[in-house]
């Protein structure tokens, strides 16, 4: 039975925690701090084009509202490419995390296997039998208590993989949520470049159509 004991021992140690990837509260803060100024900056230009647009209607005027629309959209594609390199960075270590814990959950079963044949390598009656008649109650006792022990030490290990199976759902299930938010960044990111290319294009073609008569 001191196998048993050695073996609990040792479970005890190397039992598995579950692994959660943990947030970078200053990056988090920064990323935050960058994305208030570049809102502060547009809502600037969106006042200015505001003001334009009940202007009188001449090429200067045209060509400022078409350089603010500009300004505001290359605002909106910087935002958008903050926020897709920050969810790479929560993509990355969520996927690291749902690694680490498949390794632990592995890892757990292998244990969980070893205690469990050790449960069942002797029966329980002819074992305890056998213990009364070599080493007496005493011993007896002491060996029923080293059985509880890992009894209890495999019930445990049940518990914890239930806790690791949780929570490596949830972390799939969040790794599935941000992969889902990227795509709809990056198709955002693609309409917000159209659209800077239309206001680009829209000057171009203005100039071209006007010869270019623009006094400031």
């Amino acid at each position: 039975m001191k196998k048993y004991i050695i073996i609990i021992l040792l479970i005890g140690l190397i039992l598995p925690k579950p692994t959660t990837a943990a947030p970078d509260l200053a990056a988090q803060q920064q990323l935050e701090k960058e994305l208030q100024a570049i809102e502060t900056q547009i809502t600037e230009l969106e006042q200015q084009l505001t003001a334009t647009k009940g202007e009188k209607k001449t090429l200067n005027n045209k060509i400022k509202q078409l350089k603010n629309e500009q300004a505001k959209l290359r605002l909106q594609i910087k935002a958008t490419g903050l926020k897709i390199n920050e969810l790479d960075k929560k993509l990355s270590l969520t996927a690291q995390s749902i690694s680490a814990n498949k390794i632990k959950i592995a890892r757990l079963k292998t244990d969980l296997a070893k205690l469990i044949r050790l449960f069942y390598q002797k029966n329980q009656e002819l074992w305890l039998l056998r213990l009364f008649i070599d080493g007496g109650i005493s011993r007896t006792f002491i060996e029923i208590e080293n059985y509880k022990k890992l009894s209890a030490a495999i019930n445990a290990l049940v518990q914890e993989s239930k806790i690791l199976q949780k929570e490596l759902a949830a972390q799939q299930t969040t790794y599935e949520n941000q992969q889902d938010d990227a795509r709809e960044l990056l198709n955002m990111a693609n309409v917000q470049q159209g659209a800077l290319q239309g206001k680009l294009g829209e000057q171009t073609q203005l100039l071209k159509e006007t010869q270019g008569l623009e006094t400031s």
